[in-house]
């Protein structure tokens, strides 16, 4: 499973998603649709700590970081390196 599709069923399975998982795409914005909050967001960033062995600090919260799926992954493979 890719960095991407981890992330994806995460907010599918854990964050209630109700629109149709093949809306969800790479770049669908999950912030500006309401697909995840600020609480939806503290989550995402716990799963990717545990999920990917990263540390997310303070200087990655920003919208940017969680605007889409592609993003957050972005974050996630930025701070493995």
């Amino acid at each position: 499973m890719t960095t991407q599709e981890a992330i994806k069923a995460f907010i599918i399975d854990q964050l209630d998603y109700r629109g149709s998982p093949n809306d969800l795409t790479a770049t669908y914005p999950l912030i500006d649709r309401e697909a995840i909050d600020s609480m939806g967001i503290l989550q995402i960033v716990g799963f990717v700590e545990d999920e990917f062995g990263v540390e997310v600090g303070d200087e990655d919260l920003v919208v940017d970081n969680f605007a889409s799926i592609e993003a957050i992954a972005t974050m996630v493979e930025r701070n493995q390196s």
